[in-house]
């Protein structure tokens, strides 16, 4: 618990007079100084408690630690990252678009006339979104010897997303080489091309995510 304590403050009072000048650009100042006794001060020390609006979000998303304190203001704050000080000095942190550099431990620290208080800290844990396929390919009915054309639309993740079609014949998958776009386009078709097709889409570090198989027939 946040414990009493008595400080003096210091004040100085000072008395005298500026006599003519002596001297041109010269003033001699007179008098005396004296301290006077300051009365004892009644205080809490701080007790500091941080909270967090999310302590996991991806990569772009905002963050907001927000410090409460009790005791005797006025305080003064002090944010820090893994024991590491931001320069931050107020009752809030804030992190507008967060990056996989902010995760961390961050703690605050609030201090008055009569002792100081470090916060518990709080680790952000900042990741990569997944890819998401927004528009999956779909099947088409098509002539011999014309044009079909595939196509797949994902965001998230970390830029750029990575896109690789495959053909699949039963069970059996093979990569289609060279294409690696969010289209595919089989030209002059046969039967040979009568088959299953879908993309993979990936980012530098995060899960693949799997489009549904197209066919052309």
């Amino acid at each position: 618990e946040p414990s009493n304590h008595k400080v003096r403050a210091n004040v100085w009072l000072l008395t005298g007079k500026d006599p003519d000048t002596v001297e041109e650009q010269e003033v001699v100042l007179t008098g005396f100084a004296h301290q006077a006794e300051a009365p004892w001060v009644d205080g809490v020390e701080p007790t500091t408690t941080v909270n967090a609006t999310a302590t996991e979000v991806t990569v772009g998303q905002s963050v907001t630690f927000t410090a409460t304190v009790e005791g005797s203001p006025p305080f003064t704050y002090s944010w820090a990252k893994d024991g590491v000080l931001l320069g931050q000095t107020g009752t809030t942190l804030v992190i507008d678009s967060a990056e996989m550099t902010d995760s961390g431990s961050y703690t605050c620290t609030a201090a008055n006339l009569f002792g100081q208080d470090e916060s518990s800290p709080i680790v952000l844990t900042v990741s990569i979104p997944d890819p998401v396929i927004l528009l999956q390919p779909i099947s088409q009915v098509k002539n011999p010897g014309t044009d079909v054309t595939f196509q797949v639309t994902a965001t998230g993740g970390l830029a750029p997303l990575g896109y690789q079609w495959y053909k699949k014949v039963g069970e059996s998958s093979t990569v289609i080489a060279g294409a690696t776009s969010p289209t595919l386009t089989l030209n002059g078709i046969s039967q040979a091309d009568e088959a299953g097709y879908f993309c993979r889409v990936a980012n530098a570090v995060g899960p693949v995510k799997v489009s549904r198989v197209a066919k052309p027939s």
